[in-house]
């Protein structure tokens, strides 16, 4: 009797386990849609001038030849 009830024991951990990964999972998931829900982080005329900020910031200067 003793072996049977370590197998249900662990089978039962591995479910347990399992459980535990899909709330994981799932909190990951929710909290990915909340964010989603949020209001626009930037407004168009705002993320344009970031664009334009990091376009200056990478550009090469141009040498003359």
């Amino acid at each position: 009797m003793k072996v049977d009830k370590a197998k249900r024991l662990k089978e039962g951990e591995k479910e347990n386990a399992r459980h535990r990964k899909l709330v994981a999972d799932l909190s990951l998931d929710n909290a990915i849609l909340e964010i989603g829900q949020q209001r626009k982080l930037l407004s168009p005329a705002m993320r344009r001038r970031a664009v334009e900020q990091v376009i200056n910031a990478v550009r090469f200067p141009t040498v003359a030849l």
